[in-house]
């Protein structure tokens, strides 16, 4: 059977505490920010994960306590950036980029989705874990770290591939995310790829679900 379409992505679709899109909050990028992924330099987009680092800049979201990525929110938009000569809107911060030093008055910002009481669509990173939709139906209520990867089949824009590392399923709530439901989408094939999920953030790094800031 086929693999099924993979979305960009961390994607939004509902609140746990309301009826409309979350309200984004403003987050600041570090004079030449170069986020990795496995080693390789990657753009962020609108649908990357994002935490808080410990200089008070925001990054992509790999910054681990052991295993487990608390998640700061979801990139959804990014500011201008300083070129060289001015500031320029852009529709995704490229590796390297927005170079201020300490002229913050050229501080690259960039907004984003707050993880806790949302709930959002992710993929499966494989196929073998489960290959029928009543084994994906029992996974639900359970809990599942997430998996980045860099995507290097643009070599003009090398971006990340985040997705549920469904293997690791089970109760244990050191990971990120909670299996809410399967996530309807017309034809899914359950014995291919990037079946969906909605899922919900299970650790955060916003109090009072965690008590720290990273």
């Amino acid at each position: 059977m086929a693999d099924n379409p993979l979305p960009y992505g961390i994607r939004w679709v509902g609140s746990q505490v309301g009826v409309s899109a979350p309200k984004p909050f403003r987050v600041r990028l570090a004079s030449g920010l170069a986020p990795t992924v496995g080693g390789t330099a990657v753009n962020l987009r609108p649908g990357d994960p994002m935490i808080q680092l410990s200089t008070g800049y925001w990054g992509v979201g790999i910054g681990s306590e052991g295993s487990v990525s608390r998640i700061g929110g979801i990139l959804c938009n990014v500011g201008p950036v300083f070129d060289g000569t001015q500031m320029s809107p852009i529709n995704r911060f490229v590796s390297g980029s927005g170079v201020y030093s300490t002229n913050f008055d050229r501080m690259t910002y960039a907004w984003v989705y707050p993880a806790d009481g949302q709930i959002f669509e992710m993929c499966c990173d494989d196929k073998t874990t489960f290959t029928t939709e009543a084994t994906y139906l029992a996974a639900i209520g359970e809990n599942c770290d997430m998996v980045l990867a860099a995507d290097t089949s643009n070599a003009n824009d090398t971006s990340i591939k985040s997705l549920l590392d469904i293997s690791s399923h089970h109760v244990s709530t050191a990971v990120q995310w909670r299996l809410l439901d399967l996530s309807p989408r017309i034809n899914e094939d359950y014995t291919g790829l990037y079946v969906q999920y909605k899922v919900t953030v299970v650790q955060t790094q916003s109090a009072p679900y965690y008590v720290t800031g990273t």
